[in-house]
């Protein structure tokens, strides 16, 4: 059989391929998300940064043109004051600043201008009440912004800080706050992000920003950011991941293996146990992997068999075996070469196509095949289709076996739906045959069955020659076991092919 009890050594320990596989996929999964949530976090603190560095870059940008248009409300007002000073009593109007004067300030925040000389005022202008807005009847600091022209003196008293009003809107949450440079702070007030100095002007403008701020600004792009995160992870792991697990995969191993010739066959002879001479061959499927060497059948083969790999898997087997059957024939022209076939085979009719390409397309070129139906499930042999492919078989010379004949799902009415020409005995009736001694077992009930429906005989596991002597009393003819052979390579069963001739 070419599934022979076997696990796949795998991280140490015995394991079904299978089993090793779901494993690795979940191990995969895991190791993928962690390291997904790893490159998130490393990316979020890297953005944090960026936004971090961009807003400040941001505020410096806003505040220099602040501290720009606040510079140029005290250039106009210094203007102002100088040509003022120059009128000198021109600049005033029956006690009043002449319109003119204050024209030059229309978007400068003051609320005082005084034209004075030795000490006595001209005229003076005080801003209306109703013009008074919350920046300059507050907190904030006025300025003084004197000029003297032959003993004239012009004064404006502005509010520097008010000019800053419109941008302080447009960075919500920022604290903007213009103040001479000799000015302390006040206490409590908060530590400055940023601090602009005006080079014409003894002013410095402060921006201060609570430490919320930024976060709450990172924070608002963060489901974006996650989102976009989320989207190349799936992306990653349904597209390049997934073709590297497919390549990782038990299938695509297989389909790896295929290609680079991984798989090769051993022969296990049938022998007719009262000469030794050798009957025919059973092709086992073995596994030499790139990566963990040899792989026993039961470590592959069971996955293989419910999978769509059946069918190539089958189809390398058959061109396989009939190339190393053509070299066993040159030395044994009687020869036969046992393949076994799981169930669900059996109603598909590619697996004729693939014998036919196989063997030759000749009347009778099957006549050296035997099939041996492994029944691991239940298989309706009764269906057209089944009857349809075992009848194409058939047409073409091929023989059929019921392979471990009592431990599967193999029944009496397999023996007369399928015209089986042989049912090959399981090693455990063998064994127990041994232990039984003369006693009533169940090799006897199955020879009496055989018999009667005229199906030859095979033994299975002969490993001692107390077996042996106990089948030949039986009736039983034809054996297979390590008492007579272990499986061998092609090159090592011609060898013993040609001892036999000798």
């Amino acid at each position: 059989m070419w599934w022979a009890r076997a696990v796949w050594p795998f991280g140490g320990k015995l394991r079904p391929m299978t089993d090793t596989w779901d494993q690795f996929s979940r191990r995969l999964a895991l190791v993928y998300a962690l390291v997904a949530l790893v490159v998130l976090v490393l990316y979020l603190a890297f953005d944090f940064q960026r936004s971090w560095s961009r807003s400040v870059s941001n505020l410096r940008e806003q505040a220099g043109a602040a501290l720009s248009w606040a510079e140029r409300g005290m250039d106009a007002a210094s203007e102002a004051m100088s040509s003022a000073a120059t009128a000198g009593s021109r600049a005033c109007v029956a006690g009043a600043v002449e319109p003119r004067v204050l024209s030059h300030m229309l978007n400068v925040p003051l609320d005082r201008v005084t034209i004075a000389t030795g000490g006595r005022v001209l005229c003076e202008w005080t801003a209306p009440q109703s013009t008074l807005t919350a920046c300059s009847t507050g907190q904030q600091a006025a300025m003084a912004i004197s000029r003297t022209q032959d003993d004239v003196t012009a004064t404006a008293r502005i509010y520097p800080a008010c000019m800053l009003a419109p941008f302080a809107l447009s960075v919500d949450g920022v604290g903007l706050g213009l103040r001479e440079k000799r000015e302390r702070r006040a206490a409590g007030e908060p530590d400055a992000l940023l601090t602009l100095t005006s080079a014409r002007w003894p002013v410095q403008l402060d921006v201060s920003a609570p430490p919320y701020w930024l976060l709450r600004r990172w924070m608002a792009d963060l489901p974006l950011q996650i989102g976009f995160f989320a989207l190349v992870g799936l992306a990653i792991y349904f597209g390049p991941l997934a073709a590297l697990r497919r390549r990782l995969s038990i299938e695509g191993q297989v389909r790896t293996a295929l290609k680079r010739g991984e798989f090769f066959l051993t022969y296990l002879p049938t022998i007719e146990v009262n000469t030794g001479h050798w009957l025919g061959v059973e092709a086992l499927m073995r596994w030499r992997h790139s990566r963990h060497g040899l792989l026993q059948p039961a470590a592959f083969i069971p996955w293989i068999e419910r999978s769509p790999l059946i069918h190539d898997t089958t189809s390398w087997v058959l061109r396989q075996a009939a190339s190393d059957l053509a070299r066993m024939n040159e030395l044994h022209h009687e020869l036969y070469v046992g393949i076994n076939l799981p169930p669900n085979q059996l109603s598909d009719e590619r697996v004729v196509d693939a014998a036919l390409d196989a063997f030759g397309n000749d009347q009778l070129c099957l006549c050296r095949v035997m099939f041996e139906l492994t029944e691991r499930e239940t298989t309706d042999y009764a269906s057209p289709e089944v009857q349809r492919v075992v009848a194409r078989l058939r047409e073409r010379g091929a023989q059929f076996a019921l392979d471990d004949f009592g431990i599967g799902f193999s029944n009496l009415a397999s023996l007369a739906l399928l015209e089986i020409d042989f049912i090959k005995v399981d090693k455990s009736f063998i064994q127990e045959l041994e232990r039984r001694g003369t006693d009533p077992n169940i090799v006897d009930s199955i020879v009496h069955v055989a018999r009667e429906f005229g199906v030859g005989i095979i033994a299975e596991g002969i490993e001692t020659e107390r077996q042996l002597d106990r089948i030949r009393r039986i009736g039983i003819r034809m054996a297979q076991g390590f008492l007579f052979f272990r499986p061998m390579e092609v090159e090592a069963t011609l060898d013993q092919l040609r001892l036999q001739t000798q």
